[in-house]
C-alpha cells in the first residue's frame, strides 16, 4: 500500500459565501486517505515555505493587465456596492465570457444587469447586502455534476470580473428570485447567483486552513501540486468551510467534496483555482 505524504503548509486569507464562518468541519474519507496529520502519514523532508504565487504589491483598480492569478489573491467577498453602472464595454466582455462558459460547461448562465429587486428583500438585508443591481445567475440542466460545473465556470467569471475592476460575492440563499429577470427552462435549475458591481470596499481576507489539512500525496508531493492546493485555499467557500480534499498520485489528482451546504459548488471553485496554481499541463484529473 502506498504511503500518503503530507504536503507543505502555507496560509492565505479567504472570503466566504456567507457572513458566518465555520471552523468545525470534518470530512468523511476512506481509511486510506486519513488526515495528513495522522500517524500513518509520512511527512516530506522539505520545510514549509510560501508559494511563489504571491499577491502583487500594488495594482490599479480596473487594470486590464491584471492576471487571473493576481485576481485570485486580491479578490474578496463584497456585499456593499456603489450606485455606479457597469460600462457597456465591460458588460459586453462579461457576456462574451458567459457565452463561452455556457458552451464549454453546457450551462445556461445569464448576466442580469440593472435589476435591484433580487437584493432588496429581507433576506438580502439580513445578509448585509446593499446596492446590488447586477448579478450572474448560474443555471443549468439538472444533473449530478451541475453544482460543480456552476462553481467551476462561475469562478471563471468572478476572476474575470475582478480583472475588469469589478467586485463580487457568491450568494447561495440571501436573495429573491425575480420572475422575468432570467430564464429557467424546463428541466433546469437555478443553483445560486453571484453579485457583481463596484464595491464600496475591496472586502477583507478570511481565515484559512493549511495545505496539509486539505491534501495528501502518494510519495513526495510535487511542487506543482503544492502550488495548486495553495491556490485552491484562496477559493471562496460557503461558510468559509473549505470542505475539499486533493490527492496526488503521480501526475494525476483526485478532488473530493465533503458534506455540507454547497460543497459541490465549492469543489468546482477550488478545482478552477487548483488549475490556475498547478498549471493544467502538469496533471490530469481522475
Amino acid at each position: 500500500m502506498a504511503m500518503i505524504a503530507q504536503v507543505t503548509d502555507t496560509q492565505y486569507g479567504k472570503s466566504p459565501l456567507f457572513v458566518l464562518e465555520s471552523r468545525t468541519d470534518k470530512m468523511n474519507r476512506s481509511p486510506l486517505f486519513l488526515h495528513p496529520t495522522r500517524v500513518i502519514m509520512k511527512k516530506t523532508d522539505c520545510k514549509p515555505e510560501k508559494s511563489d504565487i504571491s499577491a502583487p504589491r500594488s495594482y490599479r483598480k480596473g487594470d486590464r493587465n491584471m492576471t487571473l492569478k493576481e485576481a485570485m489573491l486580491v479578490r474578496h467577498c463584497v456585499r456593499e456596492y456603489l450606485d455606479k453602472p457597469i460600462p457597456e464595454d465591460v458588460v459586453n466582455t462579461l457576456r462574451q465570457a458567459v457565452d463561452e462558459c455556457n458552451r464549454q460547461g453546457e450551462l445556461h448562465i445569464q448576466l442580469v444587469t440593472d435589476e435591484p429587486r433580487a437584493f432588496d428583500g429581507f433576506m438580502a438585508h439580513y445578509g448585509k447586502f446593499s446596492g446590488v443591481s447586477n448579478y450572474i445567475a448560474l443555471i443549468g440542466k439538472k444533473s449530478p455534476d451541475l453544482s460543480e460545473r456552476c462553481g467551476y465556470y462561475g469562478e471563471k467569471l468572478v476572476l474575470l470580473a475582478q480583472t475588469l475592476g469589478l467586485n463580487s460575492c457568491w450568494v447561495g440563499l440571501t436573495y429573491s428570485r425575480i420572475q422575468g429577470a432570467y430564464t429557467v427552462d424546463k428541466g433546469e435549475k437555478l443553483v445560486l447567483v453571484i453579485a457583481v458591481g463596484y464595491g464600496k470596499t475591496q472586502g477583507l481576507p478570511r481565515r484559512t486552513k493549511t495545505v496539509g489539512q486539505v491534501s495528501a500525496a502518494e510519495g513526495e508531493a510535487a511542487d506543482w501540486f503544492v502550488k495548486g492546493v495553495d491556490a485552491a485555499l484562496n477559493a471562496p467557500t460557503a461558510l468559509n468551510q473549505q470542505k475539499f480534499f486533493f490527492i496526488q498520485r503521480g501526475d494525476t489528482v483526485e478532488a473530493k467534496a465533503g458534506t455540507g451546504f454547497f460543497t459541490k459548488v465549492d469543489l468546482g471553485i477550488a478545482k478552477y483555482h487548483f488549475e490556475l496554481g498547478a498549471g493544467k499541463e502538469n496533471f490530469r484529473w481522475i
